[in-house]
C-alpha cells in the first residue's frame, strides 16, 4: 500500500545538521523536562521518592 519511503538528497539533510543546533537538547532536558517530570511524579504518586 502506498510507495517506499525516500530519503532527501545527502546536502539537503547535511545542510539541516548546519542549521539546527542540537546543543539546545541538553539544556532543556536538565533546566525544564526533568524538574517538572519529578514535580508531575511527586503530584500523581506522593511520596514515589521514599
Amino acid at each position: 500500500m502506498g510507495r517506499e519511503l525516500q530519503l532527501p538528497p545527502r546536502e539537503v539533510i547535511d545542510g539541516m545538521m548546519q542549521v539546527s543546533n542540537p546543543g539546545w537538547v541538553d539544556g532543556f532536558a536538565e533546566e525544564r523536562f526533568f524538574p517538572a517530570m519529578l514535580r508531575k511524579a511527586e503530584r500523581l504518586f506522593p511520596g514515589f521518592d521514599d
